[in-house]
């Protein structure tokens, strides 16, 4: 990667040439601090355009165009003849100025005004109080999805908002077949972009963006425990109490992943499977990635299906109790 193009330049001071970035070249007048504090205590004599008397100023004055040695002489100068004639040329000046101006109607009254042409495409109204009147001017339009008459702000309108009655008939239509599709059509779009797929892919790579937004999500949506993880959670506490916490609600999470329990002490992972949900062949590939990324952070991983908890809630705990001894004996 090329850094950014430097440009030579004579200290307004010393005369030593130095070096600043393109960008600073219009402000940079200077080599230091130390030549700019010593320009700024040079004093320069002048002779005042009002009473012709010597007086000294600051080098940095000169800038200014500095002409007078008091407000007095500046306001005497105003007053005379010569004074009056050179505020009619400035007055002149800002008139040609003004014949330049474009011409632009109003959005809301249709009246004619005149503005600056750099500004022709940004103004809209006429004044801030057809601005005003503008932005309270109100549309009537038809829900798209419970298909009630409602009324709505004609800028909004214009923008394109202003489809749905209320945020709850917006959301019903996110969660029908065609916001769907439109949801879908939309992603594909985005990631069909190289830039934007290169740039999800470096911010997701950051563990701690991952775990923040994973965690936002989670208290977003209000995950609580389900039923089946309710009954595990009593097992767990009646045959081992204090050991075992439940983090399912995003407490934590592992490389994107969020587990069902953990123990206090030792890094072990207990996952509770629901027998439909996670049988079936995405979401048990799924099941497996994240299996393998718990292994991988030094993590041991026991599976508990929904059939084994409501069937024979015995086994449940023999199970764990297995999977506690066969860790006890490896550590002997």
């Amino acid at each position: 990667m090329t850094g950014r193009r430097r440009v030579k330049l004579h200290c307004f001071y010393c005369g030593k040439e130095f070096e600043v970035r393109s960008y600073e070249a219009n402000f940079r007048k200077f080599c230091s601090k130390k030549c700019e504090a010593l320009y700024r205590r040079v004093r320069v004599k002048l002779i005042c355009s009002g009473c012709g008397k010597e007086f000294e100023v600051r080098k940095s004055d000169l800038e200014q165009n500095r002409k007078f040695c008091s407000w007095e002489c500046y306001l005497k100068y105003i007053n005379s003849e010569e004074g009056r004639k050179r505020i009619c040329e400035i007055a002149r000046s800002v008139a040609r100025k003004r014949k330049k101006s474009v011409k632009v109607t109003c959005s809301y009254c249709g009246k004619e005004f005149e503005v600056v042409p750099s500004i022709a495409s940004s103004r809209k109204f006429c004044s801030k109080r057809c601005a005003g009147l503008a932005r309270r001017k109100k549309v009537k339009l038809v829900c798209s999805a419970c298909g009630r008459e409602f009324e709505s702000d004609a800028w909004l309108v214009k923008r394109g908002y202003g489809k749905f009655c209320s945020r709850e008939c917006w959301k019903r239509y996110l969660n029908s077949e065609e916001g769907r599709a439109m949801r879908s059509e939309i992603t594909s779009a985005l990631w069909q972009s190289q830039e934007f797929r290169q740039k999800a892919t470096r911010v997701w790579q950051d563990p701690s963006f991952k775990a923040e937004f994973i965690k936002r999500l989670v208290e977003a949506r209000e995950v609580r425990p389900t039923q089946l993880e309710k009954v595990v959670d009593d097992l767990l506490q009646s045959s081992f109490p204090g050991e075992w916490v439940y983090v399912g609600d995003g407490k934590m999470t592992v490389e994107g992943f969020i587990p069902d329990f953990v123990h206090k002490e030792k890094r072990w992972i207990i996952e509770v499977n629901g027998d439909y949900w996670h049988s079936l062949p995405g979401n048990r590939k799924r099941d497996k990635v994240k299996a393998k990324v718990y292994v991988e952070n030094g993590y041991k991983v026991l599976e508990i299906w929904e059939a084994e908890v409501y069937s024979d809630p015995k086994s449940v705990i023999d199970k764990v109790l297995s999977f506690f001894y066969g860790e006890t004996k490896e550590e002997e």
